[in-house]
């Protein structure tokens, strides 16, 4: 294990407040809430039209055959606070599919921003950048959101990825990033307690609180004594309230290592506002061939998502802090509407799909039609900055506007969020 990543608390602490003491940042800071995002990029392309699928519209499977998924083999979304019955889920996605029945799931339709560029590349610096023109210097929306609300130096974490545009061009210092781990080993990021020997962990206490009872009650050992009894009780609040030490097993791939490394450090109480991770590798999502239906790439690279997320919402939901959190999957573009032989090719037209307690679940933006599934691509009929904005706005309580400067026809909230 790489020992630069193993950090404490007492690592992260000291680093923030560093960080906070750089000059004129502070005045601009709202009273902080204790919310936070974790990004999950289907980098390559998810083909959204085969993630959710249409079942009442006949054009979908003219498009697509061979990798049409019927509607009986997708799961069913028509039960729960926000019961749909005109689409199903890919068979992959069982834990989406749950948490959309209990109604804390969220799909935002034909996202993307006008004059979808098809590059990869150009149009994840246009997701990065939060702007579809390069600014001068080039920066990421997460690096200017985290030099205005929250300079502190561990504030936003790269999970398993390096330094990309989201987090470049801010003037706070740069994003604390993990590195890419290992799946078969363990994860990056480590608190190693004594959970096995809890007895032994009672005694410690019991030595510690000794000591600290027999120092000299003058001077500066006295304030010395003070301080030590005060932290052994904060200790000891800390252990009685701790949740417990069992954690849900995360699958052995890269997402299940950074997703468990993302929890880990909530569960530390660590104060980190936004986590970024990449869903397995470019390929696995740009299914130019062998995507299949039900079955194939794209329904692995979607299950390999899925599993890491049944771990990553368990335990948030273990932790007390389910209502905190809302996760985002999002990805540069989508697909065409019509295959070519066993994949698809770029399209315009996304999906974005948000989980979490902070979620107000459903289907967002317009309905498919039979006209836009027969065209040649979905349009983008709504801007990714809105839903970055309104998670700004209504998930941080911060004002989105310094962040996202670039003039767009902006649209009304879509009120994804509770």
């Amino acid at each position: 294990m790489n020992p630069s990543a193993r950090l404490t608390r007492r690592d992260f602490l000291a680093a923030s407040a560093a960080g906070a003491a750089a000059p004129g940042l502070r005045a601009v800071l709202p009273p902080p809430n204790d919310r936070f995002l974790t990004f999950i990029n289907l980098l390559g392309g998810n083909d959204g039209l085969n993630t959710l699928i249409p079942t009442r519209l006949q054009a979908y499977a003219r498009q697509r055959p061979g990798i049409a998924i019927a509607p009986a083999v997708g799961l069913r979304l028509d039960t729960g606070p926000y019961a749909d019955f005109n689409q199903v889920l890919h068979p992959a996605l069982m834990t989406i599919a749950r948490l959309y029945r209990e109604g804390h799931v969220a799909f935002v339709r034909n996202i993307g921003y006008p004059g979808a560029n098809l590059s990869h590349f150009t149009s994840q610096d246009v997701w990065s950048r939060g702007a579809i023109a390069p600014t001068e210097p080039d920066s990421g929306w997460i690096a200017r959101y985290k030099d205005l609300y929250a300079p502190e130096t561990i504030r936003v974490v790269a999970l398993g990825l390096n330094q990309q545009l989201d987090f470049r061009g801010g003037s706070t210092g740069v994003t604390f990033s993990l590195p890419p781990p290992d799946p078969a080993s363990r994860p990056p990021y480590v608190f190693s307690g004594d959970a096995m020997f809890p007895a032994n962990d009672r005694l410690r206490f019991s030595i510690a609180g000794q000591i600290a009872a027999r120092m000299r009650a003058e001077g500066l050992p006295a304030r010395a004594r003070t301080a030590q009894m005060a932290a052994l009780g904060q200790l000891e609040e800390l252990r009685r309230t701790s949740p417990p030490a069992t954690r849900p097993e995360y699958p052995r791939s890269t997402l299940g290592a950074v997703l468990s490394s993302s929890a880990q450090m909530l569960r530390d109480d660590l104060p980190v506002k936004i986590f970024y991770a990449v869903a397995g590798t470019a390929q696995d999502f740009d299914t130019h061939y062998n995507q299949g239906g039900a079955e194939g790439r794209h329904a692995t690279s979607l299950l390999d998502v899925d599993e890491a997320l049944a771990a990553y919402t368990t335990e948030l939901q273990q932790l007390g802090i389910w209502n905190r959190a809302v996760i985002v999957l999002f990805s540069e573009f989508g697909r065409r509407n019509a295959a070519i032989g066993n994949g698809t090719d770029h399209g315009d037209g996304g999906l974005m799909i948000l989980l979490g307690g902070g979620v107000r679940g459903g289907m967002f933006g317009p309905d498919l039609t039979e006209e836009m599934v027969n065209a040649f691509n979905l349009p983008v009929q709504v801007d990714f900055r809105t839903v970055y904005e309104e998670l700004l706005q209504r998930h941080f309580e911060v004002d989105p506007a310094p962040v996202f400067t670039e003039a767009y026809a902006r649209q009304a909230p879509l009120g994804v969020l509770l």
